[in-house]
């Protein structure tokens, strides 16, 4: 991404499908949800987005995060994350 929120680039860690993860700016930790521009661009990736996120258990006894539908959209719910930005079924599209 060249320019991201605000005109500033972030970026996410994470592994895999995933919603784990932390939002970089620059070299610090921040949260998307006091950042108006992120929950900007978060919200627009997610709105028109008809991904689902899934939890599987798998054979070790662990579990696994899968994907329904597009990659690509399902990366942008990963990026969401549970915890950080509210589902897109809680706004209008």
């Amino acid at each position: 991404m060249r320019r991201g929120p605000g005109g500033r680039r972030f970026k996410i860690t994470g592994e895999g499908y995933s919603p784990a993860g932390e939002f970089i700016l620059g070299e610090e930790r921040f949260d998307p949800r006091t950042n108006p521009d992120a929950t900007a661009l978060l919200h627009g990736a997610i709105a028109c987005n008809d991904a689902k996120l899934e939890e599987r258990p798998d054979e070790s006894g662990g579990h696994s995060w899968n994907i329904i539908g597009d990659p690509t959209e399902g990366a942008m719910i990963v990026g969401r994350g549970e915890e950080r930005i509210p589902a897109a079924t809680s706004w209008r599209r």
